[in-house]
């Protein structure tokens, strides 16, 4: 076989053997097994994870953040901030489904409870529910009654913003 046969034949092997290799990760990943490539020894830090998703975020990924924010999650259930950034990942994605439940999860921690709260009064504004978005954002309020993002979301709520 000369070298022009090998590289045409080689390359849609390696490709396709990678290619399983990481279908094979993905589907044993959460199963007790092996972590595998998204949440084992090649996987980014967690700070990686975080600044990665809050710049995808900010950029516009939505899609992006969320793949970034549910690998946090996967690994640290109590990581509140990783919860919220997907919970408003979802919302940008117009998944309100599913960020109700990452606020859900959020709440359950225990901890920035007001931030949550924010989070999802804003979220119910995006849905058009003002009146629910400002029950969230007045309990956030009575928490963090200094709270300036807070108090922007309630006028935006309250003008029509």
């Amino acid at each position: 076989m000369n070298h022009k046969t090998w590289r045409a034949v080689s390359r849609p092997a390696v490709l396709l053997t990678v290619a399983l290799l990481l279908s094979a990760c993905a589907a044993n990943n959460g199963s007790g097994g092996v972590d595998g490539f998204a949440n084992g020894w090649l996987a980014a830090a967690p700070e990686d994870l975080h600044r990665d998703a809050e710049r995808a975020f900010h950029r516009g990924n939505y899609g992006v953040a969320e793949t970034h924010y549910r690998t946090i999650v996967a690994r640290d259930e109590g990581d509140v901030d990783a919860w919220v950034g997907l919970g408003a990942s979802y919302d940008m994605l117009g998944r309100f489904d599913l960020a109700d439940q990452a606020y859900q999860k959020a709440l359950a921690t225990g901890k920035k409870r007001a931030a949550v709260l924010n989070n999802m009064g804003y979220s119910h504004y995006l849905r058009g529910d003002r009146k629910k978005a400002l029950d969230a954002l007045y309990e956030a309020k009575n928490l963090e009654p200094g709270n300036r993002r807070i108090q922007g979301n309630i006028e935006l709520v309250t003008n029509g913003g």
